[in-house]
């Protein structure tokens, strides 16, 4: 039986979100209101909707709507808002979040003061002292602000974790955390060298009195794991539009002076660059929080194939696996390779 071109309709491709921007992508609050631009690209036509929603998790909608083309016709592919913020909106990490149809995409950005309007404090659980290549140090602190001469609780702030390396002088960011509503924040970070560890907090755009806990001495000792080294092959990333992005990769194993390969069954952890710019030499890039692991082994999914998911930053393009063996040691980093999704 024959079938003519007009049989068989072709489905329409559904639109998917593509790009979220915010401008300026960190608000500094002063004297004055800041206007924000709010700014949702599709890659087809499709209808959308938005959300802001505060460090505190409390809501309102957002009124997007399709921007004119250089014609003056509606392109229903590109949607705007601009939302005006006054000098005492909350400080915090807050998110867009853009639903379309189904679909559900989120993206933060950062409200900042200029400079402190009140004395705070962060402390911490930090010490000097010896960890093994690979190692985490669980860090947990408490944020305050000072209120009429009493300390109180300052929750919702966003929490950076420092650090500066002793043999080449150089600072990273090994994490980024928001307290809760009490000001208590923790995170789990991994120095790769020697160096000092501290907290920052993440309230204005230059460090102030009090914005930084004391740091600590942390020497990293390397045991020398020797033996099999990780090869990475076959790295893919996906952005299928939802808020996550997927990394597939191939791992195997040889042990030094050996042919032998074989397939690799630990974990692995992702990290990021902080911009768009590739990580130089000695830069561990920023820890990203993974999901998605399909057998609870860090994304194993078998043959030495991992896939994960991370949320994509709003800047970080570059990325790399760390693979960690049965043992939960710390193998060779891969290098790093950039999503161009």
């Amino acid at each position: 039986m024959s079938h003519s071109p007009n049989d068989t309709a072709s489905s329409p491709t559904e639109p998917i979100i593509q790009e979220i921007d915010v401008v300026p992508s960190v608000v500094v609050l002063g004297g004055q209101s800041v206007k924000v631009e709010f700014h949702v690209y599709l890659t087809e036509p499709g209808v959308v909707r938005g959300r802001l929603l505060e460090p505190d998790g409390q809501g309102a909608d957002l009124e997007l709507e399709p921007r004119d083309d250089s014609d003056g016709a509606t392109d229903d592919s590109a949607w705007s808002a601009v939302r005006v913020f006054r000098p005492d909106a909350p400080t915090g990490r807050w998110r867009l979040v853009v639903e379309l149809g189904d679909e559900q995409v989120e993206q933060e950005f950062q409200v900042r003061w200029d400079r402190l309007r009140v004395p705070v404090r962060i402390t911490t659980n930090l010490s000097s002292g010896g960890i093994e290549l690979g190692d985490a140090i669980e860090v947990t602190g408490t944020i305050e602000r000072e209120e009429k001469g009493v300390w109180e609780p300052f929750g919702h702030q966003v929490v950076s974790f420092a650090y500066l390396t002793f043999a080449r002088g150089d600072s990273y960011t090994l994490d980024q955390v928001d307290a809760d509503e009490n000001g208590h924040f923790s995170a789990l970070v991994e120095p790769i060298a020697s160096g000092l560890l501290w907290a920052e907090l993440e309230l204005t755009t230059e460090p102030g009195p009090g914005t930084r806990s004391v740091a600590a001495h942390i020497t990293v000792n390397d045991p020398g794991v020797g033996g099999e080294k990780a090869y990475y092959n076959g790295r893919t990333f996906k952005w299928p539009g939802d808020g996550w992005l997927r990394h597939g990769v191939n791992i195997h194993l040889r042990a030094d002076g050996s042919d032998v390969r074989r397939e690799a069954t630990g974990r692995i952890a992702i990290y990021h660059s902080r911009g768009s710019a590739k990580p130089g030499q000695g830069d561990p890039g920023v820890s990203a929080r993974v999901r998605g692991s399909q057998d609870g082994k860090g994304g194993d999914t078998g043959g030495g194939r991992y896939s994960v998911q991370t949320r994509r930053p709003a800047r970080g393009r570059w990325w790399r696996v760390v693979y960690y063996d049965a043992d939960n040691r710390r193998r060779n980093p891969s290098g790093w390779l950039k999503d161009t999704t």
